[in-house]
């Protein structure tokens, strides 16, 4: 049985002397942990604005693109539900009655493949979000930066694609107490690039801040990484938004990413090591046979078949500083194949339930009249089907069994 465990994530309203206008900043770097496993209710404040991760995202301390952690959103297997189901959700709301003044700022990391059309980085919504203007969404539209209103949304963005696996830094600029989408302005990488286009009006008076996922949920799952995100209640200007730009430039970390696809697995099975690091290091390998990885690129991923329990060490040379980080997969021993039932279906056939496979290893299903003998190679067993188990539960059925007694094994195939 897997054993699951909670994490508390951390991270506030951080005071900023000289940024009295910023109402909220999300850097996901303080952490509390207790486990491996994050849910909707597993969170607790360290000041006034903290939020909560829904089933497909994770507050992770082993990637960033600053500071010490990030938002990592995988839109992993679970339905597309309204609440904190997806995406991370604040839990104070932000007023935008009186003005639609506001800046929202964030560092996002875009996968080239996106599993939804319409993933959105950031989304307030007032009231149930139906009348026009009701809903602000900042997402993505064929890789393309675009912002949605309720009831009418932005042209796509002339800019480049985000959607290429690397760190972006995104603002949006709403400047006037009363704006349309044609008022808006959006800069990346610190540059104005220009004005979004439309004549909706914005009326989201008092919202939830939703990271990760539209507060309309249906088919908007991000997949990537957010960090850093900030909400003011004034319009930054070309300098400041450039100066957010040039902070994460200048303290882009010598690491960014060191961990695994599966921090558990069971014996036999493979996980994928990945890493991303900056472009200025001269060197970065990682032990246990591994080598050197910057020689596959600043990022990527390596498969690792460990037998037990390993502990994973990065080590990055970046000028005079050295930096490593490490990465544990724990590996459990694998459970003996069991037949659990074994019937007749009604139609002639025999179907036998195998459990405690291993998802992606390549099995045998074998049948013989001498239980002594399952060599279908040189002995006289059948090769009834062999398969690459696609779960640890799988049903197999011998369509034609013999007449009189048949004995079926599953066993493993030998790397």
């Amino acid at each position: 049985m897997r054993k699951t465990t909670a994490i508390a994530i951390i991270f506030g309203l951080l005071q900023c002397r000289g940024h009295a206008d910023l109402i909220a900043h999300y850097n996901f770097d303080s952490v509390t942990e207790s486990g491996g496993v994050f849910t909707s209710d597993e969170v607790t404040s360290a000041g006034t604005n903290f939020a909560t991760a829904g089933i497909r995202s994770q507050f992770i301390q082993s990637c960033r693109r600053l500071g010490t952690g990030s938002l990592l959103l995988e839109n992993r297997a679970g339905s597309d539900t309204a609440g904190i189901v997806d995406g991370a959700l604040s839990n104070n709301t932000f007023n935008w009655s009186a003005s639609d003044v506001r800046t929202i700022a964030f560092w996002m990391k875009a996968a080239v493949t996106q599993t939804d059309a319409q993933p959105t980085m950031v989304s307030f919504r007032s009231a149930a979000g139906t009348a026009n203007g009701q809903r602000f969404d900042v997402r993505l539209d064929a890789g393309k930066l675009r912002v949605e209103l309720q009831g009418g949304g932005s042209t796509a963005t002339s800019a480049a694609s985000l959607n290429d696996n690397n760190w972006h830094h995104v603002a949006v600029v709403v400047p006037l107490a009363t704006s349309t989408l044609a008022n808006v302005k959006y800069y990346i990488d610190g540059q104005l690039i220009g004005n979004f286009s439309g004549t909706a009006s914005i009326n989201t008076a008092t919202s939830q801040l939703r990271m990760g996922d539209s507060l309309h949920d249906n088919n908007r799952d991000f997949t990537g990484s957010l960090d850093d995100v900030r909400v003011y209640n004034e319009a930054l200007g070309d300098a400041a938004v450039l100066a957010l730009y040039n902070d994460g430039v200048a303290n882009l970390p010598a690491v960014l990413c060191f961990r695994g696809s599966s921090a558990t697995i069971v014996a036999g099975q493979s996980a994928n090591i990945l890493w991303e690091v900056d472009p200025a290091a001269s060197s970065a390998s990682v032990d246990n046979g591994i080598g050197d990885v910057l020689a596959l690129g600043t990022q990527g991923s390596v498969s690792v078949s460990p037998t037990v329990t390993t502990t994973y060490i990065l080590t990055v040379q970046r000028g005079a500083e050295q930096v490593l980080q490490e990465f544990t997969i724990v590996v459990n021993p694998a459970l003996p194949l069991a037949i659990t039932s074994a019937v007749f279906n009604g139609t002639g056939g025999f179907v036998v339930t195998v459990a405690n496979l291993i998802p992606g290893r390549d099995y045998e299903f074998v049948r013989t009249g001498d239980p002594g003998d399952f060599d279908h190679a040189t002995g006289t067993a059948v090769l009834l089907q062999p398969f690459v188990a696609a779960a640890e539960t799988l049903v197999l059925t011998d369509p034609n069994p013999p007449d009189g007694k048949a004995f079926y094994r599953v066993q493993a195939v030998q790397p």
